[in-house]
């Protein structure tokens, strides 16, 4: 086995990426990314109905959060 190769193995298993997210809220939707320990992204949105949030304040918490979990529950298990 190589050494750079080996090193680089023993430097994941020691210090591993950690899983890292994002989310953006607006007016119109909610958008979600997500990058998992090897690096690979997954992103999802979901549109969200007039009155929900308006002006970039929420407006109805209830249905935020209803669509939160929806939007978590169908693309992140």
């Amino acid at each position: 086995m190589q050494l750079i190769p080996m090193l680089r193995k023993v430097g994941k298993i020691l210090n591993p990426l950690p899983p890292v997210g994002g989310i953006h809220i607006d007016d119109a939707s909610i958008r979600i990314l997500f990058i998992n320990e090897e690096g690979k992204s997954t992103n999802a949105s979901l549109r969200l109905p007039p009155g929900i949030v308006e002006n970039g304040r929420v407006k109805d918490s209830k249905n935020l959060t209803g669509d939160l979990e929806d939007l978590h529950k169908k693309y992140f298990p």
